[in-house]
């Protein structure tokens, strides 16, 4: 059996697989947002080390000790430090939502070329969203972390190597190549740190993990019930393991996962695609006989809007019961959400900008405003489809979905009216945790060819678009419109 881990940003999902890739048991815990203030978000890592273990020792349990292997996928650009000595952390995790550093980025990125070095070499456009900042405010920011860097006996890594590092013990401080991708540090071309990103964002690299591929194969150690021995088989960002989940394993293939932010990652293939204004080039996996490049395209807060409307707001009791409360709704005319909670990001990438309602008047109900909620995300998906396809010069046929999300009838019909194309929902809504359990069952060998995986996909519900290609602009338009009113809010 395989164990696989999907430390999400609102939580942790732990499925334990057989080796028919049925999932025999599941579990899942949230963990606490912290908001400081406003731009800021934090983990505490105590709190996900605590619930990943827990989680893996239940389903190790529930095995029978017939675990072959372990497979974590994390958050991606979220990032901590921690006392190489003690294991101790020296703040909480930061989280990649998070934008404090975003002044300090858009000073240097006012230097045109250095915004093309950086996007040349890492496929990424300079943001707040990815791991180098951070890394760079924390050493001058959490007392002790320059002292501790200057004696070698500073970690700092994303939430994959602070995993890793719990699992064995502190054997191991070691990032996934897919991880490493997203922290603005590694080039492309050869999977390695790039000393001129280092100086950049003045970063020793004494305090970051080693690169390995994507395929680990390092035992886990200290844990105890059943676990210890087994595994580490395979690492990953969670949206290349959902890409792997939805078995997109050809050149081409597009998903989307519906999370607290929403991906859309297309396959390109074995060799990194060139570089897209409004897109990210970016390492979907490496193996040790080969590597996976994609296109990604990213909607910064998706779920996350829901928790805002049911805990700030107060106007949506639960997210699972959208569909019933909007069942007879008739969507009020004009009533736009610009849905930049987090700022924008692909194909936009404003991080300055902010959410708005507009169109509202005194006749405007609650049901509008969720449903408002609603139409925004699927349009800003839909701003990253066509970019995508723009992009890969190849028509998607389809958009296969997964993600909390996905469940929602009332979004899924919205997205595939707006994109005016087949939404496919996969058979499971956790397509991440399947995906990361899948990778590691290769890896391991059990089995041979990815086309085993890709027997082990299949399609729960289609929706088709109902909406003409003039509804469609019209509404497009409309959304366009409203974002470029909240844009210019901001910046006055």
């Amino acid at each position: 059996m395989i164990i696989g881990i999907d430390q999400g940003t609102t939580g942790t999902r732990g499925i334990l697989m057989d080796s028919e890739g049925a999932v025999l048991e599941s579990r899942y815990s949230k963990h606490r947002q912290i908001l400081p203030q406003s731009g800021w978000v934090e983990h505490d890592p105590l709190e996900i080390w605590s619930i990943v273990e827990h989680i893996a020792k239940e389903l190790a349990a529930k095995s029978g000790a017939a675990i072959r292997g372990i497979g974590i996928a994390n958050q991606g650009e979220t990032v901590l430090a921690w006392n190489r000595k003690t294991s101790e952390p020296l703040c909480n995790a930061i989280v990649w939502q998070d934008t404090r550093t975003q002044p300090w980025i858009d000073e240097i990125s006012a230097d045109p070329s250095l915004r093309r070095y950086v996007t040349e070499t890492t496929g990424l456009h300079l943001d707040s969203y990815f791991s180098a900042g951070k890394m760079r405010w924390i050493l001058r920011n959490v007392p002790a972390a320059r002292s501790l860097a200057d004696r070698g006996q500073l970690c700092l890594g994303t939430l994959d190597a602070w995993l890793i590092w719990k699992l064995t013990r502190g054997k191991y401080f070691l990032t996934d190549a897919s991880t490493a991708a997203r922290t603005q540090l590694m080039r492309l071309s050869d999977l390695e740190y790039d000393p001129e990103l280092l100086k950049l964002f003045e970063l020793p690299t004494s305090c970051l993990p080693d690169i390995v591929p994507c395929d680990v194969a390092i035992e886990i150690e200290g844990i105890g019930t059943g676990l210890d021995g087994v595994p580490i088989a395979a690492s990953l960002v969670d949206q290349p393991a959902a890409l792997f989940g939805h078995a997109c394993l050809r050149s081409g293939q597009t998903k989307a996962t519906y999370g607290t932010g929403c991906f859309v990652y297309v396959n390109a293939g074995r060799i990194a695609p060139p570089v897209v204004e409004g897109l990210l080039s970016t390492l979907a996996w490496s193996r040790k006989e080969d590597c996976s490049y994609a296109l990604d395209g990213g909607v910064i807060a998706v779920a996350s809007i829901l928790t805002w409307l049911r805990e700030r707001i107060g106007i949506l009791e639960d997210a699972e019961g959208i569909d019933s409360m909007l069942a007879d709704h008739s969507p009020a005319e004009g009533v736009t959400c610009v849905t930049a909670h987090a700022g924008l990001g692909s194909p936009v990438w404003d991080r300055n900008a902010r959410a708005a309602w507009l169109g509202m008047d005194l006749a405007t109900d609650s049901k509008d405003l969720i449903y408002s909620v609603l139409e925004g995300i699927a349009f800003r998906v839909s701003q990253v489809v066509r970019a995508v396809e723009s992009a890969s010069d190849t028509p998607i046929p389809a958009l296969r979905v997964d993600g909390g999300l996905s469940q929602c009838s009332t979004m899924m019909q919205l997205q595939a009216n707006l994109l005016g194309m087949p939404v496919e929902v996969v058979a499971d809504a956790e397509a991440t945790a399947r995906g990361i359990a899948f990778f590691a069952a290769r890896s391991i060998g059990l089995w041979k060819s990815d086309a085993e995986v890709e027997d082990r996909v299949s399609v729960e519900k289609t929706f088709n678009p109902q909406w003409s290609s003039e509804v469609i602009e019209a509404c497009r338009q409309k959304h366009e419109k409203a974002q470029r009113v909240a844009r210019a809010w901001k910046k006055s």
